[in-house]
């Protein structure tokens, strides 16, 4: 989507309302040209993220890869890979979610509101995460 640069109702709405059969032809001509380059699968970027979206990887894979995002700063990306496993309720997932959601809320052009909502979803999923923990007996007597 990122290649079409011009909007749709720019090419369909001469082709239509031209009374002129010659433009008509112009505009279907580019109409073609364009939609023949705007083709979102070919991106490389756009097959690796579906690649990797629907990749079936271990638990602990994705932890590594959360934790490696963490690392290089990629707050959003590691929320999003972790947000996908968070109903398996393992406790692990869900501190790692709850330690993205904080460092995004301290983002300075996050609003008052949203860093609200963030620090409260972040605070109900480490309450999940110890009582977890602590029904499994997870964490040394926490």
């Amino acid at each position: 989507m990122l290649k079409l640069k011009v909007s749709f109702n720019h090419l369909f709405c001469p082709l239509f309302f031209s009374h002129r059969p010659r433009k008509k032809h112009i505009y279907f001509t580019s109409l073609i040209k364009t939609l023949r380059h705007f083709n979102p699968v070919s991106d490389k970027h756009f097959k690796d993220k579906i690649q990797n979206y629907w990749a079936n990887p271990s638990i602990p894979e994705i932890l590594s890869f959360a934790d490696r995002l963490y690392e290089e700063e990629q707050y959003l990306e590691a929320y999003e890979l972790l947000n996908r496993i968070r109903l398996l309720k393992e406790p692990e997932v869900l501190w790692r979610l709850a330690r993205v959601l904080y460092i995004m809320s301290l983002d300075k052009d996050v609003t008052a509101d949203v860093k609200w909502e963030m620090t409260k979803e972040a605070k109900k999923l480490l309450t999940i995460a110890v009582d977890i923990g602590q029904y499994l007996n997870i964490g040394g007597g926490l």
